[in-house]
């Protein structure tokens, strides 16, 4: 039974009661062997932006285009 995850370069227990697991992005991707390793335990999942297939080779992602742009807030950004 797992009772480890790593969660920004530590250690984290998983305590041995049910819980609910979130990922984002690659977490998402760990998150699922989590929950496929404690389906029993696990009540809830919450994934945010998940890599659905971690080889990037085989996968594909949308060209990247800006849906909106808001020219007064930008004009507000430091140029920092």
């Amino acid at each position: 039974m797992l009772k480890l995850l790593i969660s920004k370069s530590k250690i984290v227990k998983v305590p041995d009661q049910e819980y609910i697991i979130v990922g984002e992005s690659y977490g998402g991707y760990i998150a699922r062997c989590v929950i496929q390793n404690q389906v029993e335990r696990v009540l809830g999942a919450a994934f945010k932006c998940p890599v659905i297939i971690p080889i990037r080779e085989n996968r594909t992602v949308e060209k990247h285009k800006v849906l909106k742009n808001d020219e007064k807030f930008v004009e507000k950004l430091s140029k920092e």
